[in-house]
């Protein structure tokens, strides 16, 4: 029982200091998609309010790029938030035999 008593005054073992990692391949290409698609969405949407008068099936197309980009900007920032929290861990070292 005695062995699990933290004697007062002690000071605590220093830790080494955490070093942020840059971003990783997949992170910083999910990043880039997220950007594309936003660029790409936001123009159409621009040309969509401002132009307005577009013939025949122009405007659906114009919709359905703007829907497209609207689902590649959410995939693209699902795929960088998980990218992300997978470099908030440190990584293991190699274990032999396993």
């Amino acid at each position: 029982m005695t062995d699990k008593v933290v004697p007062l005054g002690r000071d605590p073992e220093p830790q080494p200091p955490v070093v942020p990692s840059r971003p990783k391949r997949l992170q910083a290409i999910a990043i880039g998609g997220m950007t594309s698609f936003a660029i790409v969405g936001f123009l159409a949407l621009l040309s969509l309010f401002t132009i307005g008068s577009f013939s025949g099936d122009t405007r659906r197309y114009v919709v359905i790029v703007v829907v497209f980009s609207a689902v590649g900007f959410l995939a693209s920032a699902s795929a960088a938030v998980l990218t992300a929290a997978g470099n908030t861990y440190e990584s293991r070292p190699e274990r032999d035999g396993d």
